[in-house]
């Protein structure tokens, strides 16, 4: 009588790719949920500019993606948007120092802001050419 391994589901023959393949899949995703505040988003204060004008400058829901990468959004109390009708606010890091940023409105349109750089002066800022994202 031999032993199956632990990942062995019973409807699959052990000896499959297939097998092999779930339980890796489920060992990642047991990984993933064991790691605490992966990707947890969490209260922070934010100020988005626009122009010369700061549009938005008070608490915001925080929420780290890969790599550095982070998106903000009003917090679950506040309804109603940053500013215009932006609802969220993506920063997406393309390489070190650089990111791409996007607005997400009430349409559900995914506008394209341009590429920021972080700030020398700030390093919880990214500024862009007519903008800057600030996240503490």
């Amino acid at each position: 009588m031999s032993m199956s391994p632990a990942w062995c589901f019973s409807a699959i023959p052990c000896n499959t790719s297939l097998n092999k393949l779930i339980g890796l899949f489920v060992g990642v995703c047991l990984m993933l949920t064991l790691v605490p505040g992966m990707a947890a988003a969490k209260q922070a204060v934010c100020q988005v500019t626009s122009g010369d004008t700061v549009v938005y400058n008070a608490r915001c829901t925080f929420t780290p993606g890969g790599r550095g990468s982070f998106s903000i959004s009003l917090p679950d109390e506040r309804d109603g948007v940053f500013f215009d009708e932006v609802v969220l606010v993506s920063v997406t890091i393309i390489s070190r120092g650089v990111a791409e940023v996007r607005g997400l409105t009430t349409a559900g349109i995914n506008s394209r802001w341009g590429r920021a750089v972080r700030s020398r002066k700030n390093r919880a800022c990214w500024d862009g050419s007519d903008f800057q994202i600030c996240a503490w």
